[in-house]
């Protein structure tokens, strides 16, 4: 049985109380208490209502009610129920994907774990952070799939380059891709913890509506002809600039290697002259740069030069301190690749790939009056005039230009890897074995020629 009461506060206030026995048993009594200045729902009438209620459950609380706070919804009864019971209580997933990188940033490099981060903040916490991990309604594939489509409307632009690719900050297919696996890893976590905090990982389902890369990769890579690559370099107005894109197309070093190079870490006079490739820039947490060893014992490398580089490399070289940097700013210090691609690159490519009348259209059209670093993508493009670059290639490009040279001329697919770095020769079959049935046909030719030439059939 439940009784009802009424007592009067010292403000004059009238409340209203059951008291009963949970369960109907001759356990503790509790006592609900309805202050109708409280909130709705909180009169005689409900007081009355919840003692009818307690009565006909046997002494129980009815259902989808919570003490002292009153009758909720489903949903409003499961979310309070996790808030009292401490082993359900909300997750947020900015605090859990913080603790999540903690844990992991003990087996990653420094700049890879920075790169968690800024991910975390730009894209992944804005969006999620104040979801409960916990909550199977929050973070679905509904709501992945509308994040995925903000991304995809973001503005695309060049970022620094990357470790095998120049990584596009916004819209490219392959950066969507890449925060959606990152969101996946930290949600898979709570899914493989000793005590799951979810069932199930949504990504696992938004990923098949990822977009494709079809039409990236291989196929979106830019091979230059030393041609083509000579109307960019005859357009650097830099010397500077033009010496380090000669030393990207000419090593297929990456750019964050080819910046870090010093004095010492050439050898001219050797039998067989090289540089030794023992250090990047890296990047930290807070944006700053320093130098640190490749990132994998494959990129600690030795790269041969031929005697044209020895003799370029010899002049630049020459009174110069031993551990000082081979390319400096315009300010000393590091060239960073923002002032590089915008400042430098991206002009040249410009005017490589647009006519002297082209570009006074453009002027004429307010493009490029604000200066090199305004232009746009789609601003950047073939004029379609004879004697212009009709490609318009990326700065990484220039390395995977050096690796089609060396496929011409036959190199095996083994020393290419070593040249670049790679830490296994498949990634450099995956990479760029779809230009290798040139080098077959060429090779087939050849073969051809000598065997003519010797009366051999076979």
């Amino acid at each position: 049985m439940a009784s009802l009461s009424q007592r009067t506060l010292k403000d004059g206030t009238t409340v209203y109380r059951v008291t009963f026995r949970p369960g109907g048993g001759s356990g503790r009594q509790v006592v609900e208490t309805f202050n109708p200045a409280s909130g709705p729902r909180r009169t005689y009438a409900d007081a009355l209502a919840f003692k009818h209620a307690v009565e006909a459950g046997g002494g129980a609380y009815p259902p989808n009610y919570v003490p002292g706070v009153g009758y909720l919804t489903a949903q409003q009864f499961a979310a309070e129920a996790r808030a009292q019971d401490p082993a359900r209580r909300p997750v947020l997933f900015a605090d859990f994907a913080m603790d999540w990188l903690d844990t992991v940033a003990n087996g990653i490099e420094d700049g890879t774990a920075g790169r968690y981060r800024r991910i975390l903040r730009n894209h992944l916490l804005p969006a999620f952070g104040q979801f409960d991990v916990r909550d199977p309604e929050g973070i679905t594939p509904l709501t992945i799939g509308r994040w995925i489509t903000q991304l995809r409307g973001l503005d695309e632009r060049a970022e620094a380059d990357a470790d095998e690719e120049d990584a596009p900050v916004g819209l490219s297919p392959k950066s969507v891709r890449n925060l959606h696996g990152l969101l996946s890893a930290i949600l898979q976590s709570a899914v493989d913890r000793e005590v799951p905090l979810r069932d199930r990982n949504p990504c696992r389902e938004s990923a098949k509506h990822l977009p494709s890369l079809e039409g990236e990769g291989p196929g979106e890579m830019v091979f230059l002809s030393p041609g083509e690559y000579d109307l960019i370099r005859r357009e650097f107005t830099d010397e500077e600039a033009r010496d380090i894109a000669d030393c990207l197309y000419g090593t297929g070093l990456r750019y964050s290697e080819a910046t870090a190079l010093q004095v010492r870490d050439f050898t001219l006079e050797a039998r067989r002259p090289h540089v030794q490739v023992w250090r990047a820039w890296k990047q930290r947490d807070d944006g700053s740069y320093y130098l640190d060893k490749p990132k994998t014992k494959a990129g600690r490398r030795t790269v041969h030069l031929t005697p044209v580089q020895v003799e370029a490399w010899g002049k630049r070289l020459a009174g110069r301190r031993r551990d000082a940097l081979v390319f400096q700013g315009p300010n000393g210090g590091r060239f960073t690749h923002d002032t590089f691609y915008s400042c430098r690159w991206r002009p040249a490519v410009y005017r490589a790939a647009r006519c002297v009348a082209c570009r006074g259209e453009d002027w004429a059209a307010g493009i490029g009056r604000r200066g090199y670093r305004d232009l746009r993508a789609g601003q950047v493009v073939w004029c379609g005039h004879e004697g212009q670059l009709e490609v318009i290639p990326r700065v990484h490009d220039l390395r995977h230009s050096h690796v089609a040279a060396l496929i011409s001329l036959g190199t095996p697919l083994l020393a290419i890897s070593r040249r670049l770095g790679h830490k296994s020769i498949q990634i450099t079959q995956d990479r760029y074995g779809h230009l290798l049935p040139q080098v077959h046909d060429d090779l087939v030719e050849g073969l051809d020629g000598l065997l003519a030439s010797l009366g051999a059939p076979f």
